[in-house]
């Protein structure tokens, strides 16, 4: 009966862990034969059971609690598996974590523990440490990242690589995703090696693995001595064709990388020839902020080199730039007016493009901005836009040249601090 959640957790939970263990061992023998009735009918009892647990109510357990379940995980008070595998699931199916918990979480030694039992052998050990973990790592700071266990990651990526129960490799993908924000995990991705094993994770039909290893990839791609790992790995061309896509969470996250990767001067080419700027292109006029961003902040980047300019401008991007302008957040309209910016320099091409594609009166229209930096990023592309003749005749006979002119009465004398 279901009706008592006591007596479900005292007489289901042993069944689930034994059905774990046993979906592990099946699911191995699959790979190389056709699963059969009776297996298909153990794993929906798993995953029945499983989400049933997951919805019972969550409680926010007490210090006194976590001393105790803290103490139950730790093998060396004399704890079997499963009073530790009992207190690993309790913390993953009722703890609400915080920053604050999980600061108490790991001083008194939980989170090692759970690292420890994430390595063991059993499988339900595995899987109830994984859940627990999960919920912790979401709530850490990276500092608190960084001071796990040295073997964490290392378990994180054998899962990955060779776990037989598929809830436990999308865990693991989960659990690199909260990691790789770490510059150390960063690292340690690539000099494990691993960086192909996720780009492979990008192509799965499971909408929630593909986006999760996007994000490590895009996470990973900060640290500027990965970024080498990322090019030779293919990681751009997988870029390009998320961005392709219509799945705007990984276009987000693909643009977000593209992003991390143009920061350095000496990857433009290469982003440049594998079709970056006109992949990001048609991502400008899309509607999710966080989309439009990072497709903005990759152009802008890029545009700090001459090739580059003279690409952005030849794949139609100018217009969706300059309508970039005009975006409700502050964030998406400076670092188009950065963009802008730094495509007006020394290129007379761009500048009538961009005078031409309305761009004038978009960057007046921004000198009515309070945000500082916005102002004065506008205020640079003006100029820049009258340094060449065509381009200042080209502005001059644009309604928005008037439109200037009224502003810079109105500021008058002032200094109005342009870079």
């Amino acid at each position: 009966s279901m009706s008592d959640d006591a007596g479900v957790r005292e007489h289901v939970v042993p069944l689930v862990d034994a059905l774990i263990d046993v979906k592990a061992a099946q699911d191995a023998e699959a790979m190389a034969r056709r699963i059969d009735r009776d297996v298909k009918e153990q794993e929906a009892v798993v995953n029945r059971f499983a989400i049933y647990l997951a919805d019972l109510p969550e409680v926010d357990l007490s210090a006194v609690t976590l001393m105790e379940l803290g103490a139950k995980l730790s093998a060396s008070a004399g704890n079997d598996e499963n009073t530790q595998g009992n207190a690993a699931r309790e913390l993953a199916n009722r703890l609400t974590i915080n920053n604050d918990r999980a600061r108490q979480l790991r001083g008194i030694g939980v989170v090692g523990e759970l690292v420890r039992l994430m390595g063991s052998e059993r499988v339900s050990l595995q899987f109830h440490a994984m859940r627990a973990l999960l919920s912790v790592l979401g709530a850490m700071s990276d500092e608190a990242v960084d001071s796990l266990p040295a073997d964490a990651l290392a378990t994180v990526l054998r899962h990955l690589n060779a776990s037989p129960l598929e809830d436990i490799r999308d865990m693991a993908l989960h659990m690199l995703t909260d990691l790789s924000a770490s510059p150390r995990v960063q690292q340690e991705i690539c000099d494990s090696f691993a960086v192909p094993m996720i780009i492979a994770q990008v192509d799965s039909p499971r909408e929630a693995v593909a986006q999760h290893a996007t994000a490590v990839l895009a996470n990973t791609a900060m640290l500027p001595a990965a970024r080498a790992h990322l090019i030779t790995a293919g990681a751009v061309q997988c870029f390009v064709q998320l961005i392709a896509g219509n799945v705007p969470e990984q276009q987000a996250y693909a643009a977000k990388a593209l992003a991390n990767l143009s920061v350095d001067p000496t990857v433009h080419d290469t982003l440049l020839q594998l079709g970056a700027p006109r992949a990001l292109t048609p991502l400008l006029g899309k509607g999710k902020t966080e989309v439009v961003k990072n497709a903005t902040w990759c152009l802008a980047n890029l545009s700090q080199s001459d090739d580059c300019r003279n690409d952005i401008r030849n794949c139609g991007a100018i217009p969706m730039v300059v309508g970039a302008l005009g975006h409700p957040n502050d964030a998406v309209s400076q670092i188009a007016a950065y963009t802008i910016s730094n495509l007006t320099v020394g290129n007379e091409a761009n500048q009538v493009a961009i005078v031409a594609a309305g761009g004038m009166g978009q960057l007046v229209g921004l000198l009515a901005s309070r945000n500082a930096e916005l102002l004065n990023v506008a205020l640079r592309a003006l100029v820049n836009l009258s340094c060449e003749d065509t381009a200042r005749a080209a502005a001059a006979e644009c309604e928005a040249c008037g439109m200037l002119v009224e502003v810079l009465e109105r500021v008058g004398g002032k200094d109005i601090g342009v870079a």
